[in-house]
């Protein structure tokens, strides 16, 4: 069958079309992530719904007054970026299951011609060409099955990072639990020796004691001031600690 070229063209225009890919640009914006970053807390309203479908109860208070592991480890299942990660390449081994028991699709397409021999009429043709792959020696099998091993090593992975999240969250709790009592201790002792250095203090001005009992007295009371605020840097940067293994803001 012979095609005049006028009619020809608009099939080629067509064919080149359908095989453009549409690019959708999507630009990292650091600010804007910085900024929806800094607006993380533990009143959102989407973590309310999250803590509620994974602990089976109804959340009656929002914010929560107080919070445990169980909880705190929700809360970073739902925030820190590594779940995001593992959960986005789970999805994509997933995603790589369904591409892979897919057939090959039929390749159809008009090629045009030309003819030297016509004979008053357009030398142009247009060809009809049907390709048909057939996947010989299990080949759809082959990669069945080797997309169900990558989607299951996915799927352990998921199961790692959550425990190695997990992990971290019980850890920085515990630093904080640990610095907060220690400071608390360190700050009775330190009333306890400043009330007895100024007692002292006291009984040396009326001549009452020596001058190296209260130099003692204000060693001790000073060395357990540094103490007090080293206890006080470790509780802060533990509170850091926690927050970073919760995927929030300090001030959250």
């Amino acid at each position: 069958m012979k095609i005049g070229l006028k009619i020809l063209i608009p099939f080629i225009i067509t064919a080149l079309m359908a095989g453009c890919a549409t690019y959708q640009p999507k630009p990292i914006a650091p600010d804007q992530a910085a900024a929806e970053f800094e607006t993380r807390s533990l009143g959102d309203l989407g973590l309310k719904e999250f803590l509620h479908q994974n602990l089976k109860q109804e959340v009656i208070t929002w914010p929560l007054p107080s919070w445990d592991v169980a909880m705190l480890t929700l809360v970073a299942f739902y925030y820190h970026p590594d779940m995001d990660v593992a959960r986005a390449d789970l999805a994509v081994a997933r995603a790589g299951v369904i591409t892979a028991g897919g057939r090959p699709n039929p390749v159809a397409g008009f090629t045009p011609q030309y003819d030297v021999n016509s004979a008053g009429i357009s030398p142009w043709t247009l060809g009809f060409n049907l390709d048909i792959p057939i996947e010989t020696a299990g080949k759809r099998g082959y990669r069945i099955a080797q997309a169900n091993a990558l989607s299951d090593a996915s799927r352990f992975k998921l199961a790692s990072v959550a425990w190695q999240v997990r992990s971290r969250v019980r850890k920085s709790l515990i630093e904080l639990y640990a610095g907060r009592e220690r400071e608390t201790m360190l700050t009775k002792q330190f009333d306890a020796q400043e009330h007895f250095t100024n007692m002292l203090e006291q009984r040396f001005s009326r001549g009452m004691i020596a001058l190296p009992l209260i130099t003692d007295a204000r060693i001790a009371r000073d060395k357990t001031r540094l103490a007090l605020d080293d206890a006080k840097r470790q509780t802060t940067e533990a509170i850091a600690a926690l927050a970073d293994s919760l995927g929030l803001p300090g001030r959250a």
